[in-house]
């Protein structure tokens, strides 16, 4: 197979996920995202639990800008290492600030009389996701170099 011959097929390819993105019958969409140093697999009206500090406020609106894949039931675009930020976008609200269930910690010393119990309780962030925006006129321009992502269709004729 010659160069011309891949291209054409790549840019096939492209248009058939541009298609199936603006078909109305995509599916349920799913992206795998970076937060906090965790990867999460995540769907539309999914609640995340992230633990430790995080600085938005409750009813604030964030945008998860660490896309690492986007797929959907006939189709996968995989980031290297990231989607650009002009081809996914996901969006989701705190709806929750709270602290986790009360955990007992206890050190000893054997022979020193240290005997030491605390409570801890840890910060927990609830997000709901729930925008979603994938612009596929821009998929056949970040991918064209295959320098920023990788186009998989499931549905090759």
């Amino acid at each position: 197979m010659d160069i011309a011959s891949k291209t054409v097929t790549f840019r096939e390819l492209i248009e058939q996920v541009n298609n199936t993105i603006q078909s109305p019958d995509v599916g349920r969409l799913f992206a795998v995202i970076h937060l906090r140093g965790n990867q999460r697999k995540v769907t539309t009206e999914d609640i995340i639990i992230v633990n430790g500090d995080f600085p938005p406020t409750v009813g604030e609106r964030i945008r998860l800008e660490k896309v690492l894949m986007v797929g959907g039931k006939d189709f996968s675009l995989i980031g290297r290492p990231l989607l650009s930020r002009n081809v996914v976008k996901v969006e989701a609200t705190v709806i929750e600030k709270t602290l986790s269930n009360f955990r007992v910690s206890f050190n000893y010393l054997n022979g020193k009389n240290y005997k030491r119990f605390k409570g801890i309780k840890n910060c927990q962030h609830l997000l709901l996701l729930h925008q979603w925006k994938i612009i596929p006129s821009l998929i056949g321009y970040c991918c064209s170099s295959m320098k920023h992502s990788i186009v998989i269709s499931n549905r090759m004729t």
